[in-house]
């Protein structure tokens, strides 16, 4: 096991648990204010997430 698979391992858990606390309006708001997209995100967006 590599330093850097430890290191990336470590970088998605603590992103993990920082989104959870960001609700999806404000991710898909961030998102579209970041550049002009050819189309916009639906309104209501279906996301699967697991609790694991």
């Amino acid at each position: 096991m590599g330093d850097e698979w430890l290191n990336d391992l470590m970088i998605c858990y603590n992103e993990k648990e920082i989104f959870r606390k960001i609700g999806n309006e404000k991710i898909k708001k961030r998102f579209e204010e970041m550049k002009n997209r050819r189309i916009l995100l639906p309104k209501k967006l279906m996301i699967a997430s697991s609790d694991e």
